[in-house]
């Protein structure tokens, strides 16, 4: 459980880094960029001696993998930053969260990864979960940029939700079915390492130029995001990489405790629904993994 806990504290991390950028006037692009390349050098401080014992990896054939998969990883930052930028914080937040119906459903009908029954008071978990990210993600009064085209409007949210689905399934199917526990910081530094590569390609294709101020926000992005995806591995290792319990409490929680560091740090307003969002968010958590909870503490 600890590591649930972690990895919903380094997604938090992430939000609030992304929250300052607007008031610090941070190049979002250039900070993702940079970003990648502090988390790669994060996993050769923190585990170069798993790197070298498991560097035999890299010669897999599987290894093209997660290679593409840091492509995926810039490919959705950048369209969540242009969701944002062109509808709305709240649109971007759904449709990246609301993902977690793809890794869910992978995990109880494709990879078989269930081993309780998921029943119908776990569907119905699913299903406050869902509100309850809807629910925490209501702004009042956000104003919508109507330069774009409907059609765009509605295609990017949804490039958003498969992208991000797309990561969190193939994240649970390397766990559960390709690499062991010492392999996990190899992973995260092929992942990273593409993730770099690709966004340097598109910054050096666009003649962007990075600031001090980038590379700061570049370097306080980089390392809660590396461990939140170690500790992920991690927490789905625990869960037996049952996604359909790991991602629904883990989207939920980052949500709720999103809004409220947004509220205590900067100030944002909580309406009535995003306090009844909360509300039902815990009822999600317990719905959804109250089978896990009274196998844990019998």
């Amino acid at each position: 459980m600890i590591y649930l806990i972690l990895t919903i504290l380094m997604n938090i991390g992430i939000f609030l880094s992304f929250r300052s950028y607007s008031r610090m006037g941070i190049n979002t692009l250039n900070a993702i960029v940079i970003n990648y390349l502090v988390c790669v050098l994060t996993g050769i401080f923190f585990y170069g001696k798993s790197l070298l014992a498991n560097a035999y990896i890299l010669s897999e054939t599987w290894i093209l993998f997660p290679i593409a998969l840091g492509a995926v990883f810039v490919l959705t930052f950048l369209l969540m930053a242009i969701t944002t930028q062109k509808y709305s914080v709240a649109t971007a937040t759904v449709s990246s969260k609301m993902s977690m119906l793809i890794p869910v459903i992978f995990s109880i009908y494709v990879f078989k990864l269930v081993l309780t029954k998921f029943d119908l008071l776990n569907f119905a978990g699913l299903l406050f979960g869902i509100a309850s990210i809807i629910l925490c993600s209501v702004k009042p009064k956000v104003e919508r940029n109507t330069t774009w085209s409907r059609k765009y409007l509605l295609l990017i949210p949804a490039f958003v939700f498969f992208s991000s689905g797309l990561i969190d399934t193939s994240l649970n199917y390397l766990n559960a079915f390709i690499i062991t526990s010492d392999q996990k910081p190899v992973l995260l530094l092929i992942i990273f390492a593409s993730a770099f590569i690709s966004g340097l390609i598109i910054l050096i294709l666009r003649k962007e130029k990075i600031h001090r101020k980038d590379l700061i926000g570049g370097i306080y992005l980089g390392i809660p995001n590396y461990f939140s995806l170690y500790f992920l591995l991690l927490t789905l290792s625990i869960f037996n990489n049952n996604g359909a319990v790991v991602y629904p409490i883990l989207n939920v929680g980052i949500i709720v405790l999103s809004s409220m560091a947004s509220f205590l740090i900067f100030n944002e307003k909580l309406i009535k629904l995003n306090i009844i969002g909360m509300v039902t968010a815990v009822i999600a958590i317990f719905l959804i993994s109250y089978q896990d909870i009274i196998l844990y503490f019998s």
